[in-house]
């Protein structure tokens, strides 16, 4: 991570280790060390030692959306046999996968459910959000979005109409209550939106 503010939760949730990536050298530190990556970062940033930190046939799975193209020496690759691959979203079955692998493994996400009856908090909680990022010096306040599932895929959708230009885009995935029958439509968004059923 790039922020020591992480290593708390990060090690609430399991991590036995703790890698802060805005360190000097950290790249050497974890050279040839994990067989499977996660890049979820959005944010432009240098892949090299990232693929360094990769063993003999390791993978690296893309699922952020840099700004500008990525850039990396094919050497990288080819020394170690790495991998370097990309994915947007998996299907039911890769997800049920991932899920069992998680249930196995001991693996735990932080969630937060809230009742139904509690919508009008959470919107409250995605407005407080939203303004709190655009002022945190460390967020690029021009690059925020609301992503949402079943209801929060709802807080999403409306987000895109309601907060205009306080968010760069939304995604909704399966959320409740959008769309026919007698579901809701929205007015026009300022923002691009992205619905998926």
């Amino acid at each position: 991570s790039t922020s020591p503010g992480k290593e708390d939760d990060a090690r609430r949730l399991g991590a036995y280790d703790f890698v802060l990536t805005k360190k000097n050298g950290w790249g050497t530190e974890v050279a040839n060390r994990f067989d499977l990556m996660v890049d979820a970062v959005s944010a432009d940033h240098d892949l090299a030692p990232y693929l360094g930190a990769l063993r003999k046939d390791g993978a690296a799975v893309l699922l952020g959306v840099p700004e500008k193209p990525l850039s990396i020496h094919s050497f990288l690759l080819i020394s170690r046999r790495r991998n370097l691959t990309a994915s947007l979203i998996g299907g039911v079955r890769e997800t049920q996968e991932m899920l069992d692998y998680c249930g196995k493994s001991g693996i735990v996400s932080d969630i937060e459910l809230i009742p139904i009856q509690k919508v009008n908090e959470a919107w409250e909680d995605v407005v407080r959000t939203v303004r709190l990022l655009k002022e945190d010096s460390r967020v690029d306040g021009e690059r925020i979005a609301v992503v949402g599932f079943c209801m929060g895929g709802r807080l999403a959708f409306l987000s895109a109409e309601w907060l205009g230009r306080e968010i760069h885009c939304a995604v909704s995935f399966y959320g409740g209550g959008i769309g026919a029958p007698k579901g809701y439509f929205p007015g026009q968004t300022e923002v691009p939106l992205s619905h998926v059923e």
